[in-house]
């Protein structure tokens, strides 16, 4: 089993967008099937987001990911973030 684990997967290897590295930590990567079909699932951290604005995908609505072909593609807005820290 432990075979399809990755420990800290490179954000490239995980995000659509691999600059959301810099707001979510990948902590690892595992395989699993599921009716035939193979799925890499991350498991991310986070140091927390304080966004300005309420948008639908902000922190406490953590679970704003869409799944693409083994990538995350993060639906949430992170633009009042990077204005305040950036």
């Amino acid at each position: 089993m432990t075979e399809n684990i990755e420990l800290y997967p490179a954000a490239e290897t995980v995000f659509k967008d691999p600059a959301l590295g810099v707001y979510f930590r990948p902590r690892l990567t595992f395989e699993t099937t599921n009716c035939e079909q193979i799925y890499r699932v991350h498991l991310l951290g986070t140091d927390g987001l304080i966004c300005a604005n309420v948008f639908k995908y902000l922190e406490h609505n953590f679970f704003g990911f869409k799944y693409d072909d083994g990538l995350y593609d993060f639906l949430g807005d992170l633009r009042s973030v990077s204005t305040i820290y950036l």
